[in-house]
């Protein structure tokens, strides 16, 4: 068994609006339900005025196979909250002309010209500016203060020019501040779905005038020292289904490893499942460096999630700020009881905001 690395690390698509406390939750490297897995910016650091590609990754654990009427937004409304605090950005009218898609996983958003601003008096800190956008998942209809999107027309579109206020031209939309740009996830007669079905997240995006940021060189994975034949890396995944053969034998050239009674136990034999990362994805810190004169690199950590079997680890550290590159950024797989397909995602996240992913197919036999 591996020994566990614990990263400092913080989730990429917490819940809006509720926790909850009671019994041992699932695993969440587990994919049995609706989930998002990401959202990948093509500028994790951007400059004012420059166009930004998001990507939203999700899956439907529940029914992985079929063809799933799954409804999905990105948002793009706030920059700059106070605080720089993302809640803020649920309180307040929108501080620039809304973007948003609907049905789609890829949007383009424009960071303001005049997104930089000073940073707090005696931070250290270089001037930046900061970007939230939303999104989320929804197994049944959106609907924006009780209008679906195909209702809204041409409202919720436009561009992101320079900063400003002003009304929204929604109506009432935005009377107690703009929650109401966040849809709601409601099920053929009107009644809000819950958790399971309706998942919501958000994501930062700094801007600064000459620092930059690279999402992660994520290139392969290894199952037991194989090399896995991937079902799609990085931009490949966005859209497009995970396409499995369903076939409880072992297709020639795919990675194939044997059924296990105990189901994913940690009393099943470890196989062993790697992420080959370039050690380069781990770039200096230039802000710490020349802002608070520390020698810092990036953070770097891989999420594993699966959806049948289980895993010693869910979250890896692959490199650490200060001590550097991990020795063995993976984990154990236990195969499951039944013979099928295992359908794999591993996430990599650096500590600024880059994201890369693959997905790769793996057989029980």
């Amino acid at each position: 068994m591996r020994r566990t690395a614990w990263p400092l690390f913080v989730l990429p698509a917490a819940l809006l609006f509720a926790a909850s406390c009671g019994p041992e939750l699932d695993s969440i490297a587990s994919l049995e339900t609706l989930r998002i897995i990401g959202l990948r910016k093509s500028a994790p650091y951007a400059r004012p005025g420059e166009t930004v590609k998001l990507e939203l990754l999700w899956e439907d654990g529940a029914s992985p196979t079929a063809a799933s009427p799954i409804e999905r937004f990105i948002g793009f409304w706030c920059v700059n909250p106070p605080g720089d605090l993302f809640g803020q950005c649920l309180t307040q009218i929108p501080t620039i002309q809304p973007q948003f898609v609907f049905d789609g996983d890829e949007l383009d958003i424009t960071m303001p010209t005049n997104a930089v601003r000073p940073a707090p008096d005696g931070s250290g800190a270089p001037p930046y500016g900061i970007a939230f956008v939303f999104y989320g998942v929804c197994a049944g209809h959106l609907t924006i203060d009780g209008q679906r999107p195909s209702g809204l027309g041409g409202a919720l579109q436009g561009g992101g020019g320079a900063l400003g206020g002003g009304a929204f031209g929604l109506g009432g939309a935005f009377d107690g501040g703009s929650a109401s740009l966040v849809p709601s996830c409601v099920d053929d007669d009107g009644n809000e779905l819950g958790s399971k079905d309706f998942v919501v997240g958000y994501s930062a995006i700094y801007a600064y005038d000459t620092y930059r940021n690279a999402n992660p060189i994520l290139t392969g994975f290894r199952v037991n020292g194989q090399d896995g034949v991937l079902d799609c890396l990085n931009d490949e995944c966005v859209g497009r289904p995970f396409t499995v053969p369903e076939t409880s034998d072992c297709p020639s050239g795919a990675i194939c490893v044997d059924t296990c009674e105990d189901d994913g136990a940690v009393t099943c034999p470890p196989i062993a499942i790697d992420p080959i990362i370039d050690p380069a994805s781990a770039e200096p810190d230039d802000i710490a460096r020349e802002a608070y004169g520390e020698d810092l690199d990036e953070g770097l950590w891989v999420s594993y999630f699966t959806d049948r079997g289980g895993l010693a680890e869910e979250v890896r550290l692959v490199n650490d700020a200060s001590t550097g590159w991990a020795e063995d950024p993976g984990t154990d797989f236990f195969a499951p009881k039944e013979p099928g397909p295992v359908r794999m995602w591993a996430v990599v996240r650096d500590s600024r905001g880059g994201v890369a992913w693959l997905r790769l197919p793996v057989y029980a036999r």
